[in-house]
């Protein structure tokens, strides 16, 4: 732990130097369907610790590519596609709390990326609140020094066993990009998740509330937040 500790530090430091330019994406949470699983088996995950998670790419001509994540290397996974002269790829390699994704995209434009962890035993942790459900430990929020109007949600919350949902994990992230979109190039962003206990994932019948609330605008603040992680 004392090593993150050190790499958070570091990587803080970074971020806080950069043009307040930067923090110009917006993070919502849409509790959506309500997923109910019986454990958590582990905080840290790593690249090859996802294999199975939908990676939905849609791009700006109304077409769109599903892939399904799978290993690349020790600590390391993702996903790649490509049509005619487009290509796009989403990869990331060591712990996903603090190691980032980097998407790319060339000679096509990105509008939405879909990261679904159900079909991957994955659940995206959330920095606030802290520590959370139990078995999450102190998660992650979105974030990214990208200066494109970025709206990340995260949608469908999950509840350990019969206790209620804290608010901290869900079952996917959706990442939309305004403007022109994402057009022929690189981003790093940071979303930390959390691994399912593989056979414990299941969809209960009545449906949590869909409600899209504000989370917050920024990325200093969501450093701030992820020192705290214990």
């Amino acid at each position: 732990m004392s090593l993150k500790r050190t790499a958070l530090l570091s990587l803080a430091a970074a971020f806080a130097a950069l043009p307040t330019a930067s923090m110009a994406y917006l993070v919502n949470t849409d509790a959506g369907t309500g997923y109910t699983v019986g454990s958590l088996t582990g905080f840290q995950t790593d690249g090859d610790e996802m294999d199975g998670m939908t990676v939905v790419f849609d791009f700006w001509d109304n077409t769109s590519s599903s892939l399904l994540w799978a290993d690349t290397g020790v600590g390391s996974g993702g996903v790649s596609g490509s049509l005619n002269n487009a290509s796009w790829s989403l990869n990331l390699s060591g712990d996903t709390f603090t190691a980032p994704w980097t998407l790319t995209v060339s000679n096509t434009i990105l509008k939405k990326l879909t990261l679904i962890g159900s079909t991957g035993f994955t659940a995206f942790d959330m920095t606030d609140p802290s520590t959370g459900t139990p078995g999450s430990s102190s998660g992650a929020t979105f974030f990214t020094s990208s200066t494109l109007p970025i709206t990340a949600t995260y949608k469908n919350i999950i509840q350990v066993g019969a206790n209620a949902p804290v608010g901290d994990i869900y079952e996917r992230l959706i990442i939309e990009f305004g403007g022109d979109g994402l057009r022929s190039s690189s981003i790093d962003f940071y979303a930390d998740t959390d691994n399912i206990d593989k056979g414990t994932f299941y969809e209960p019948s009545v449906p949590g509330p869909a409600a899209v609330l504000p989370f917050g605008i920024g990325l200093l603040a969501a450093w701030k937040q992820r020192r705290n992680r214990k």
